[in-house]
């Protein structure tokens, strides 16, 4: 789900521990995400549900941004993918940047030090690694990458 048009009842947001706080912005609500499943809750899609919200950050690009995204990405990635999925998320999601960061004209070593600090995440004293096998969490994982991927080559389809 998206951070910008999401609801939660404040005893669950306090018993997934908030949002992480070596994060700055993007990807928050991914890393909380499996947490939620974890614990046995449902996350519920409502399209009836209509929320604008004027500019995605992720056409908003910049080198913050790129670097952002692509660390926070990285962290929940090697924190929560179970290992079968891994080459799959973090090769979909470092391409994807880096076709970004180039059709925006971004100089590459912010993509290059987002992408070293995501991975140095193994060194950190407060990671822990928590995959998470729940089936709707790669169900959705998988169709995401997949939407997205037909998305790029002009392949519209319902996936949701």
């Amino acid at each position: 789900f998206t951070g910008s048009s999401w609801f939660i009842r404040s005893n669950l947001w306090k018993k997934v521990g908030m949002y992480p706080k070596n994060y700055f912005m993007f990807c928050n609500e991914s890393s909380i995400t499996p947490l939620i499943l974890k614990r046995g809750y449902k996350i519920i899609y409502a399209p009836e549900v209509i929320f604008i919200h004027l500019a995605p950050p992720l056409l908003r690009l910049d080198e913050k941004r790129i670097y952002l995204f692509l660390r926070n990405y990285i962290w929940n990635s090697l924190r929560f993918d179970p290992i079968f999925l891994l080459p799959i998320t973090l090769t979909y999601r470092l391409s994807e940047m880096f076709i970004r960061s180039f059709s925006c004209n971004i100089n590459l070593k912010h993509y290059l030090r987002g992408v070293l600090d995501g991975f140095s995440i193994i060194n950190k004293k407060w990671y822990k690694r928590e995959p998470c096998y729940n089936r709707k969490f790669i169900s959705f994982t998988l169709k995401t990458i997949i939407y997205s991927i037909l998305n790029y080559l002009g392949i519209k389809i319902k996936l949701f």
